[in-house]
């Protein structure tokens, strides 16, 4: 699941991750970042919150409070600000930021600029957890997270992760209506993760014969190579010879000359 989470002892900005894996009795979250900008990194839960809610337009207004999509550093991705906006003009704001006792401004584009986002940071008493049982057969084919993505987005979790020392996949959610869901389709997923493996496992099979083959062809020497010869214009007739050279490096012609 998208959330935002903030590094305090960086800057004060809000930055997009996607939640990797939940420990929610030691209170933090593993995270990865949009194209690997920053490696995954454990942050603790109330430095974390979920996405806004889709807003309006109609908060944009000189003396609002808004955040806006500006990079800390060059080589890094822009992070969410707080700020009071100042003045606008057309599709430009000007938002005022206050660091420390300092203030600045910077002028942003109206797709970079939207209302605070207001949603508490996330807590352990917020989601619940529920293990399923893996069969054997696929627990090292359930050991890839982005197998599970489509299962968590159709049952809203936050993280569905597998348990290599309990031999589960764990499913974390925030409501019980997403679990509700979970224990109504985990089966499906475990036979649709079943189906995927099979269709893996033949690909690699006709791989891997396909594989030995050219190595056997390759191992036996024989091999061939053609080259045409054509009379070149002037002469009289026109005629063509195929040659080949065979596995001792001789060159033979149709009628078997050497």
């Amino acid at each position: 699941m998208e959330v935002e989470v903030v590094f305090p002892q960086i800057c004060g900005a809000f930055y997009k991750a996607t939640i990797v894996d939940l420990q929610v009795e030691e209170q933090k979250a593993l995270l990865s970042f949009e194209d690997n900008w920053k490696p995954d990194s454990w942050a603790e839960l109330d430095h974390i919150r979920f996405l806004p809610d889709i807003p309006t337009s109609s908060f944009i207004k000189p003396g609002s409070k808004v955040e806006a999509l500006l990079p800390h550093q060059d080589n890094e991705p822009p992070g969410w600000w707080n700020g009071t906006l100042l003045k606008s003009k057309g599709e430009l704001h000007v938002v005022e930021f206050q660091s420390g006792n300092e203030k600045y401004q910077d002028i942003v584009d109206q797709d970079k600029i939207r209302p605070p986002n207001n949603k508490e940071p996330l807590s352990k008493c917020q989601f619940v957890s529920q293990e399923y049982s893996v069969p054997e057969d696929l627990q090292s084919f359930c050991d890839k997270p982005a197998i599970h993505e489509n299962f968590r987005k159709r049952i809203g979790a936050v993280c569905v992760h597998y348990s290599m020392d309990k031999g589960s996949l764990v499913v974390q959610a925030s409501s019980e209506e997403s679990m509700d869901k979970a224990s109504l389709l985990i089966d499906m997923h475990l036979r649709d993760l079943r189906t995927h493996k099979q269709l893996m496992d033949r690909a690699d099979a006709v791989a891997q014969r396909e594989h030995q083959q050219q190595r056997r062809q390759l191992d036996s020497g024989v091999y061939e190579q053609q080259y045409t010869l054509v009379q070149r214009p002037g002469r009289t007739g026109h005629r063509s010879r195929r040659a080949q050279l065979n596995g001792s490096g001789n060159w033979t012609d149709p009628v078997g000359r050497v």
